[in-house]
């Protein structure tokens, strides 16, 4: 080689992520691999970012916790499916969408499922025609258009 062509520097013995220097992410590496980031967790571990909405089962399982049955009179039955469904716009309209969802749940669970099993449903229409109106009218109740995100 000429001795005027400039000499390149000879690399260094250790490789260079096995030294303590402080690396771009903002902590270091320890000569074992693992690497310090300064704040509250002293393993370096970030916390795991919250999901957007709660689980889908823990929704259902919250709108599951009925305070009426099949027994329950049923003009409580439709005031309590009528709330419901009116919490649930109120509740949609604004940006709770999950509480919205488990107020659908209950008022649907309750118009669907427990007022057509009630003992005295099959003589509301004749015995009490204000309540069957208000039960049809629940029934045509619609959910307002699906949230894009």
């Amino acid at each position: 080689m000429p001795t005027d062509a400039a000499a390149l520097p000879t690399p260094p013995d250790i490789p260079p992520w096995k030294d303590s220097r402080p690396y771009s992410v903002g902590g270091n590496m320890h000569s074992n691999g693992q690497v310090t980031r300064p704040g509250p967790y002293s393993n370096g571990a970030l916390p795991a970012p919250q999901p957007r909405f709660p689980n889908i089962k823990d929704l259902q399982d919250q709108a599951a916790l009925l305070k009426v049955n099949e027994q329950t009179p049923i003009d409580v039955l439709l005031r309590t499916a009528a709330t419901a469904f009116e919490q649930a716009k109120i509740l949609a309209d604004g940006d709770d969408s999950d509480k919205a969802y488990v107020q659908y749940l209950r008022a649907s669970e309750i118009t669907i499922n427990l007022i057509p099993h009630h003992p005295d449903y099959r003589t509301i229409q004749t015995r009490s025609p204000e309540l069957y109106k208000e039960f049809a009218s629940l029934m045509m109740v619609r959910s307002p258009a699906p949230l894009i995100y």
